[in-house]
Order: C-alpha cells, then structure tokens, then sequence
C-alpha cells in the first residue's frame, strides 16, 4: 500500500456550443468571454462579427425610420431581417448600403401612411436587391480565397518516352 495519491484526472463536463447546438466537452470547447462555449475561437470570432454585422443593419434601419433607441421596430422589419439570416448580414448591411439611393429617394418621394408601410417598403428594396448582392459578395470572397491561396506548381513533366519513334523518312522523301 503506497501512501501517493493517484494522478487526478481532469474530466470536464458536458456544455453545449452556442453557435452550432453540438455537445461537447468543456475541456476541448472554447469558452469566449460572453461566458458561452464555442467549437472552436474561430467560430466564436465568426458569431461575433456576424452579431456586429446584425447591430449596423439594426442602427441603420432605425435611423431610416426616424427611430430613438429604445423604440419597438414594427415586426415586419424583425421578421424580415430573420428572413436574411440565410444570406449573412454583411450581405444585407451591403445590399442596404448599396440602395442607399433607392431608400433615401422613397423615403424622401413618397407618403407612408404608418410606419408599417414604411417598414415593408423598405423590406421590399432589401428583397428585391439581396440576391445579386450576396451572389456579387461570394464571388468576390471565392476570388480572394483564390488569390491567397499559394499556387501550386505543375508537377514536372516527363518527357522521355517508352514508346518507339516512328520513322518519318519516307514522308519527308515524298515517298512513293
């Protein structure tokens, strides 16, 4: 009988990644300073630019409806900002800075009778330019991925041959 205490094991304990749902250990998860564990800090880092992304479209489509902070956004703009999740909302803060013009000449031109109308007018623009915006801004990234992306040599070519050189000089004596 030894009187040396067995090695302790560190076992963790069961946490749940905030980005993704997925279980895990909260020995092999990151936990962010939010207090939420994520897979990974990349993921984390991700999770957290996108909510930036989520914040600007917010202050941006408050300002366009002449909204203090604080004010109840009608749920047309809730919900279609949660239509948008699919694209990204740096897809979304693009396409709004991109129509910047079309919003700005509507919200100028026209007469809303409640800020409802105002709210699914602008949601209108938003939908009818959101496609070919994302679609502009995922080429772009494909190209730059491809651009850093270190280019690979061809791998060298062997020119010898195994087969037989074919006889050519009845051709080049204009054989009969």
């Amino acid at each position: 009988v030894s009187n040396m205490a067995a090695p302790k094991v560190h076992k963790g304990r069961r946490v749940i990644c905030h980005a993704t749902g997925i279980y895990g250990n909260s020995l092999d998860y990151f936990k962010a300073p939010d207090g939420f564990y994520y897979q990974t800090k990349e993921l984390y880092e991700q999770k957290k630019q996108e909510s930036d992304y989520y914040r600007q479209v917010v202050t941006r489509m408050a300002s366009y409806m002449g909204y203090e902070p604080g004010d109840v956004f009608p749920t047309v703009i809730t919900r279609g900002l949660m239509q948008f999740k699919h694209y990204g909302y740096a897809a979304v803060l693009a396409t709004m800075e991109e129509c910047q013009s079309k919003i700005e000449y509507a919200l100028a031109s026209r007469s809303f009778g409640s800020d409802y109308q105002k709210a699914s007018y602008l949601m209108a623009i938003l939908t009818n330019n959101i496609n070919d915006v994302a679609r502009r801004l995922k080429s772009q990234q494909e190209f730059e991925s491809r651009q850093a992306a270190p280019q690979q040599a061809p791998p060298p070519q062997d020119f010898t041959s195994a087969a037989q050189p074919k006889d050519i000089t009845d051709f080049l004596e204009g054989g009969d």
